[in-house]
């Protein structure tokens, strides 16, 4: 059940990316940040009403909130990153950096994964290397500016912090740790806002044509993390994280459909290699 949830909100981070890093390129990804934040409290809200809480704990809370910054930072980054680069290597390099975090937290702590899941982590991660590079229309190799590659790495940082810090919370806490984070990082983001006056001045354009890719980003965000949260409540966070980290495979074949960003060679090995890692995770 825990492998299952993982793939599955790996596919909603994976869109929600897409969605959020194409309304990047309409308005500042700080506007965007707050719109999609804002636009998932009261989702998150009603979904924590509906799934049992016996015990909701202020550190639970505590830690929901460090996790919805840490994250909130890293989708700002991100969404910059996918607004001045291109998104099939933006998104896997962040999905690396991210991944590796809490399976290197998941080791320290006593996690040890059967050999064949060891397999499985090591070849996620190298699917998700494989998926680094695109292609543009000549066929030619697509360079990436170091600013950008530093961009996605920091991001990768904060989205490695959000799926540990998450992972901290009681089941018994239900989803509030979530809904509480996002109510947190929003108020972040609405102060952040209102001290840059072109990010002020944008929140005038956030409608028409930007504000359905906003609501589609929020949505994956708000069935991601849901996912997310149920699945490492069920099993190990270093296999837990690898699977959901796999997002940039629904980003890249999203952007090859809609924005005809062509998928190389290589990166069809990358999306192979990661059909393999769930096998073998799932077969340990």
């Amino acid at each position: 059940m825990a492998i299952a949830l993982a793939l599955l909100s790996s596919l909603l981070y994976g869109a929600g990316d897409f969605f959020g890093g194409l309304s990047a390129r309409r308005l500042p990804p700080l506007v965007i940040g707050l719109a999609s934040h804002v636009a998932v409290i009261g989702p998150m809200v009603l979904l924590a009403f509906f799934v049992t809480a016996t015990n909701v704990r202020p550190v639970d809370l505590a830690w929901g909130v460090a996790a919805a910054v840490a994250g909130g930072l890293g989708v700002v980054l991100l969404y910059r990153g996918l607004a001045i680069g291109p998104m099939s290597i933006v998104s896997p390099l962040t999905a690396v950096v991210a991944a590796s975090v809490p399976v290197l937290f998941g080791l320290a702590r006593g996690e040890r994964p059967s050999k064949l899941q060891w397999l499985g982590i090591a070849a996620a991660l190298i699917a998700i290397v494989f998926m680094t590079r695109v292609s543009d229309a000549g066929g030619s190799t697509t360079s990436i500016a170091a600013s950008t590659v530093f961009i996605s790495m920091v991001a990768g940082l904060g989205f490695g912090f959000y799926f540990v810090a998450l992972e901290r919370t009681s089941p018994d806490s239900g989803l509030w740790p979530i809904a509480a984070g996002r109510v947190a990082s929003s108020c972040m983001f609405a102060v952040v806002v209102a001290l840059n006056p072109r990010a002020r001045s944008a929140l005038a354009k956030l409608h028409g044509g930007v504000l359905p890719l906003v609501l589609a980003a929020a949505a994956g965000d708000v069935g991601a993390n849901t996912l997310y949260l149920l699945a490492v409540r069920r099993g190990d966070l270093s296999i837990v994280a690898v699977l959901s980290s796999l997002y940039p495979a629904s980003t890249v074949l999203l952007a090859g459909r809609f924005l005809h960003e062509r998928m190389n060679s290589t990166q069809r090995v990358g999306l192979g290699i990661a059909a393999v890692a769930i096998a073998l995770v799932a077969g340990g």
